[in-house]
């Protein structure tokens, strides 16, 4: 800056010859004129606003109540700290601790059970891990495939509603029942409309078509819904010198298929099919090309707890 005052150089050429900004050099000069030195200010320290307290608060309170709105714990910490805190501060601090915002799931588990549930899910793991191999089970379980199924998400510009429009009724259901094991899909059956869905009878020739004479020593899991519990597919499971296990009561996750299931809607929501013979060549095509046996493996051994994902 002494250069620039005293010298003939313009501003420009000040800054080429010592390698400084020209914003820079311009604000010394006008600090200079102004004050009549560029010395820095020294910033006095002031209390943080938004102290541990108050993050430790938010984050415990958002842990137990998750549906809470950042407006509402701004004044929540107002009222407990006397602080103001706009939305983006809470928002920050959320961040900060890796507290997202995302779909809200109903999970629900009988009060009459409370406290049993710990000890289903200890005993069921187990079972598995001490009885049985990932790669010697079968995981049977139905699913209902809607005409035009579709992504959850789409995009479009900001303010507006994302809409995909169709002229099919939506709501048409038909119901795939499915078998896996950890290295192949065993077999897959796609019902047209039925009344109350698939049927006990259902159930023990699709068994009998596709698993009793081919597999011995295996482990058959299902879940809990009543037409699994029928007396003649245990009695025909065990006939066969397979062993049949239910999975633990309102935790799908128990049983590997659920993932399969997920993975296979995905596909099927992407194309989106609207018909009964379409849905049929869909899931084909995925079957054969995008579901594989390592994403089988991995399903089972995540089922079994081998590894966590």
């Amino acid at each position: 800056m002494k250069h620039y005052l005293e010298c003939k150089d313009d501003m420009r050429d000040t800054c080429k010859l010592f390698k400084c900004k020209y914003q820079s050099l311009s604000r010394w000069v006008k600090q200079y004129n102004k004050d009549g030195n560029v010395n820095r200010k020294t910033r006095k320290n002031r209390n943080l606003k938004i102290t541990p307290k108050i993050e430790t608060f938010v984050k415990n309170y958002v842990r137990k109540y998750n549906t809470t709105t950042l407006w509402e714990l701004s004044r929540l910490v107002k009222e407990e700290f006397n602080i103001h805190l706009n939305d983006k501060s809470i928002h920050n601090i959320l961040s900060k601790n890796k507290i997202t915002r995302k779909r809200l799931r109903s999970k629900y588990y009988p009060e009459k059970r409370e406290g049993q549930e710990q000890q289903d899910l200890d005993t069921f793991y187990n079972t598995l891990n001490t009885k049985y191999d990932y790669s010697k089970t079968i995981c049977m379980d139905e699913s209902s495939i809607y005409l035009n199924m579709t992504l959850t998400y789409g995009r479009s510009k900001s303010g507006t509603r994302v809409l995909k429009k169709t002229n099919k009724y939506p709501y048409k259901r038909f119901n795939l029942l499915c078998a896996i094991s950890a290295d192949k899909v065993v077999a897959w059956k796609l019902y047209p409309q039925r009344i109350g869905g698939i049927k006990t009878v259902d159930i023990l020739e699709f068994y009998n078509d596709n698993i009793s004479k081919k597999y011995k020593n295996h482990l058959i899991i299902m879940d809990n819904a009543v037409i699994h519990k029928s007396k003649l597919i245990r009695e025909k499971i065990e006939e066969d010198h397979n062993k049949l296990l239910y999975t633990v009561p309102y935790h799908p996750e128990t049983n590997a298929i659920e993932e399969f299931f997920s993975q296979l809607k995905h596909y099927i929501k992407k194309e989106s099919p609207n018909t009964y013979e379409d849905i049929v060549d869909v899931i084909t095509d995925i079957m054969d090309k995008k579901i594989t046996k390592v994403h089988l493996t991995n399903y089972l051994k995540h089922s079994y707890k081998i590894y966590n994902s």
